[in-house]
This record gives structure tokens, sequence and C-alpha cells, in this order.
């Protein structure tokens, strides 16, 4: 790679790629090939490449240059990276999920007591069964009766304090109560309530399957 001035860069013609901007105002387009610590190698329109100094460059670009990372480092970089720990970095917390063959099914805890809820996109609100009001110790208000949701007509509402783990939690919306009597009775054994549909929305939802984890925040 031969290396020449910016100056002489500048007077390449039309680029492609990223625009840079020299200290002395004059602008081209180019790609990074690589870097080093002081100097850049940019690719230009017509396939060759050229050597730059980094601190020719305007402030901004040098900041870029210096970011910069090859894609093929980036990738294998990338690899080893726990997708748990992103997800954690940036507010989420995992709950534990199982699969089978009736369904997929959150492990969570409401208001501090552990639970199981059927994921089912078709149910916008969250839904308790009647027969886990005890067990969450929640206390239902009566509602008049309204339309069906998910087969079952809403007999009340309650408003848990906490859903998630022993450990992260959030303030869930007000759930409707069911006796989700259309349920199969295996399944209905199995499960405390439904969750799904914009609650899944509200929540960002992430589901990992290979790690076994819906990731809320």
């Amino acid at each position: 790679m031969k290396t020449i001035s910016l100056l002489m860069v500048l007077l390449a013609g039309l680029l492609h790629g990223r625009e840079f901007t020299g200290k002395n105002g004059k602008k081209i387009e180019a790609e990074i090939v690589s870097r080093t610590e002081t100097r850049v190698e940019l690719k230009l329109k017509d396939g060759k490449t050229v050597d730059v100094a980094i601190d020719s460059l305007s402030g901004v670009d040098q900041l870029y240059v210096k970011t910069w990372e090859d894609p093929a480092a980036r990738t294998e970089r990338l690899k080893g990276v726990d997708l748990g720990e992103v997800l954690a970095a940036k507010g989420y917390f995992g709950l534990t999920v199982e699969s089978g063959e009736r369904g997929t099914f959150v492990l969570a805890t409401v208001n501090g007591k552990p639970g199981k809820f059927l994921v089912d996109n078709s149910a916008q609100v969250p839904l308790i069964k009647q027969a886990a009001l005890e067990k969450f110790e929640l206390v239902m208000t009566v509602v008049p009766a309204q339309g069906p949701a998910g087969g079952n007509t809403v007999i009340g509402t309650v408003q848990p304090k906490s859903f998630g783990t022993e450990d992260q939690s959030f303030a869930p919306p007000e759930c409707y109560v069911l006796t989700l009597e259309h349920f199969p009775k295996e399944l209905l054994e199995q499960i405390d309530g439904v969750i799904g549909g914009q609650f899944l929305l509200d929540h960002g939802a992430i589901l990992d399957y290979a790690g076994k984890k819906l990731w809320l925040k």
C-alpha cells in the first residue's frame, strides 16, 4: 500500500462509501479497509487503497475511525457474546420457559408466589385462573358480566402487586379473572393463568427458545 497525503486523496475524484472530511475542510468518499493506532487505509471508488494519517481528519471522523471495527473481527467477537448478558444490560430480566405438547409456558412469581402461565397471543389482557386467587393472595373485584375473553366470561378483575422473579419484578396491569373452563382438564391443572398479546408487546418480550427464557423489561 502506497502512503500519500490526504490532499492527494481529495484529488482522486468521486469516491464511494462514507464521506470523510479533512481538517482543511475538503471532503472525500471512501470506505475503511483497516487501521492502526495512527493511520487508516481507505478504499477509493476506483478500487485503489491509500494510507492516511488519522489526525489529518476532522474530529468527528477521527472518532469514527478509532472506534471502527473490522467486520470479520466483529463477527468473531460477537460469537462469544452471551445473549442473556446483553439483554440484562438493556434492562431485561429472564423468566424460565417450558415447552410441551400443549404449548409454551412461563414460570413467574405473582406477589412473590411461584406460578405457571400459558403463552397465548390471543389473550390481550393477562388472565388469572379463579382457582389461583388464594395462592397468589389476590382479592377479586367483581365486575358486571363482560364479553367472552378467550372463550370465557370475565367474572372479575385483580391487581397483582408484582409479576416477575424472586429478584426482579414489575407491577403488571389489571388482570381478568376467569374460570378457564374451556381449557382441557389436563392443561387447566398445570397453569395459573395466561399471558400474551398486548402484555408481551408492552414489555418488549423476547422469547428465546434456545435459552428457554422469556425476556421482559
